[in-house]
């Protein structure tokens, strides 16, 4: 019988191997070269951070997630040799205080984990705490605007349907709209990986 804890972990370590690869393409889309620290809302084991911070020598990497999930992540971090690079906070992420004056922040597979209803404040809030000119990322699965496809990326969200019956298929329209309606701008989207999720980025106004 698989125990509660050693399916957590399995998950977590499934989570981070697939994340590597997104990661290196994440890194080669957004330019990063000028943020100085990234906030990684939910951000898992760090294989994004990892990947984030192996492609800019400059980037520093405050990641938030479950304790379970950060005692993991800090294993892959040491691992990479980024200790010094990437630190975590154990708690839940979409209750914490979030450090403030951070040059970026990252949600990857986040709006499709919480209630819909939360999604625009999550925006909000991400907005309120970053520099000027500061960078917001959404990286998630999103079914096509018109809702056809992709028959991999609906399936997903169907999943995420099962632990939160409140979630909200995402299209990249919705989400630019909710990034907009926050205050960012430029926002641009591009498929991350294919058939599955779509990044969307945009900046806070220098003014």
């Amino acid at each position: 019988v698989i125990q509660r804890e050693d399916c957590k972990k399995l998950y977590s370590e499934s989570q981070h191997a697939g994340s590597l690869g997104p990661g290196r393409t994440l890194a080669r889309m957004i330019d990063f070269s000028g943020v100085d620290h990234l906030l990684d809302v939910a951000g898992g084991t760090g294989g994004l951070a990892i990947r984030l911070c192996q492609a800019n020598f400059n980037l520093r990497v405050t990641i938030i997630d479950f304790p379970h999930v950060v005692s993991l992540g800090k294993e892959k971090v040491k691992e990479a040799g980024l200790s010094d690079r990437i630190s975590f906070i154990g708690d839940n992420a979409l209750e914490y205080n979030w450090p403030t004056d951070v040059d970026a922040v990252l949600m990857s597979y986040l709006y499709n984990g919480v209630p819909g209803e939360s999604i625009p404040e999550l925006a909000r809030k991400a907005y309120s705490i970053m520099k000027p000119g500061g960078i917001y990322v959404v990286h998630d699965f999103m079914v096509e605007n018109d809702r056809s496809g992709p028959h991999l990326a609906a399936l997903w969200q169907l999943q995420h349907l099962a632990f939160t019956p409140t979630a909200k298929s995402i299209t990249p329209k919705w989400v630019s709209g909710i990034m907009q309606d926050a205050g960012f701008l430029e926002i641009k989207e591009k498929v991350l990986i294919p058939g599955m999720t779509k990044v969307l980025w945009g900046k806070k106004s220098t003014k």
